[in-house]
């Protein structure tokens, strides 16, 4: 009986030793019970922010006691965990310095963070719980993962040098610059009538009136020379098919720069006065920030946007819509903060 006993009790704090391991991408940690709050007000990583998704850990000399995902909101909620001798979970020790590090999952790069401390003096088990801002610099080393070229329609008997549209590339780092180049390869067929300068495509040669679907390759290059191949297959439309943009039209252009980095415009045109509502959306569709709502007046209209949230805080890296509505006419456009 009392052997069953004690069987049944080691199994039960097996158990319990064993699901008190947690583990996020990049960390493993045991959630001993006793927990430290840390509270991490924001993060700078190359003069950015990092994206959703990546995660935040807090270390003890070489064990990490605690990590977070970000959720694209601060002040972030970081739990470190004491240790628990009597049971054998690792944790911090009360008086140990707090060291950090940032795993950045889009690179699955793991690097160490400075923390500047609004509340604590750097070490576990100061106070109720500490504050902290992260900043990290770092050399990235992604490859681009994607090319986006807005526009993919040209008028008949466009001039030499019409602007068909402008490339925007998606890369795990922060704040990277980008070289385009037309490529050789899959789908190539069309090159020599196009030529690219800095980031938009322009025309070539003077492409005919006729309706018809030309392809191109196209490269982009980070700052470190690595690169990413994508086909574009671009309408011609003939007269018939054209569509110019009258004077007395309700318009939301593309926003410029995008992707964008601190800031970028959001340019549209309003045919009369009226109500205007401009909303940023993220990626899941919860409504982020209103940029503007209301009364604007007939003509072309200009609204910066710096990053940030309804809250003030700055959004992370990622794909954000933005959705324009008056009356009878909505609009949507897809920015990117990288």
């Amino acid at each position: 009986m009392w052997k069953r006993i004690f069987i049944l009790s080691c199994y039960i704090w097996l158990t319990s030793v064993m699901n008190a391991f947690a583990q996020t991408p990049c960390f493993e940690f045991a959630q001993t019970g006793i927990p430290y709050p840390i509270v991490i007000g924001g993060v700078d990583v190359n003069n950015c922010p990092i994206s959703v998704g990546d995660v935040i850990a807090v270390f003890d000399d070489t064990l990490c006691v605690g990590a977070v995902a970000y959720d694209g909101e601060y002040n972030l909620s970081l739990t470190a965990w004491e240790g628990d001798p009597p049971v054998d979970l690792p944790g911090f020790t009360p008086g140990n310095p707090m060291t950090f590090k940032i795993c950045d999952t889009g690179c699955d790069e793991i690097f160490d963070a400075a923390a500047t401390y609004e509340i604590g003096d750097s070490t576990f088990g100061f106070g109720i719980y500490t504050k902290i801002y992260l900043n990290a610099e770092f050399e990235p080393n992604c490859p681009p993962t994607n090319i986006y070229l807005i526009n993919l329609e040209l008028n008949g008997d466009s001039p030499i040098g019409t602007i068909v549209g402008s490339f925007i590339t998606i890369d795990p780092d922060g704040c990277e610059t980008f070289a385009y180049s037309l490529a050789h390869g899959e789908g190539d067929h069309d090159n020599d009538l196009f030529q690219i300068v800095g980031d938009e495509l322009t025309t070539a040669q003077v492409i005919g009136f006729d309706s018809q679907t030309l392809s191109i390759r196209v490269q982009t290059a980070d700052s470190f020379e690595q690169t990413y191949e994508k086909t574009f297959t671009i309408d011609v439309l003939s007269i018939e098919e054209s569509i110019s943009i009258q004077e007395n039209q309700n318009v939301l252009w593309q926003n410029y720069p995008n992707p964008f980095c601190k800031q970028t415009a959001i340019r549209f045109q309003i045919a009369q006065s009226a109500p205007v509502k401009i909303d940023i959306f993220d990626i899941t569709g919860r409504q982020i920030h209103t940029l503007a709502n209301s009364q604007f007046s007939a003509g072309l209209h200009n609204i910066p946007w710096n990053g940030e949230n309804r809250f003030g805080q700055i959004a992370g890296k990622g794909v954000y819509l933005l959705r324009l509505t008056a009356p009878g006419f909505t609009d949507c456009k897809q920015l990117i903060r990288r």
